[in-house]
C-alpha cells in the first residue's frame, strides 16, 4: 500500500517568505519617533539578521548553495 505524501518544501518557503514580508511590513509601519537611538539601531540590526536568516533558510529549502 502506497501513501503519498505531498512534498512540504515548496510550503515551507511560502511560509518563510510571507515571515519574510510581515517582518518588513512590521518593521516598516514602527514610528520613527528617535530613529537613531540606540533600541532603534539594535532594532534595525535585528530585522538585517532575521531578513539574512530568511534567506539563509530559503535558499537552504530550494537546494541552493548558500554562499
Amino acid at each position: 500500500m502506497n501513501t503519498t505524501q505531498p512534498d512540504p518544501i515548496p510550503h515551507l518557503i511560502a511560509a518563510v517568505t510571507e515571515l519574510g514580508f510581515a517582518l518588513r511590513d512590521l518593521d516598516a509601519s514602527r514610528p520613527a519617533l528617535v530613529p537613531n537611538a540606540p533600541l532603534a539601531q539594535d532594532g534595525a540590526e535585528y530585522a538585517d539578521e532575521i531578513e539574512a536568516l530568511l534567506s539563509l533558510i530559503v535558499k537552504r529549502l530550494r537546494g541552493e548553495d548558500p554562499k
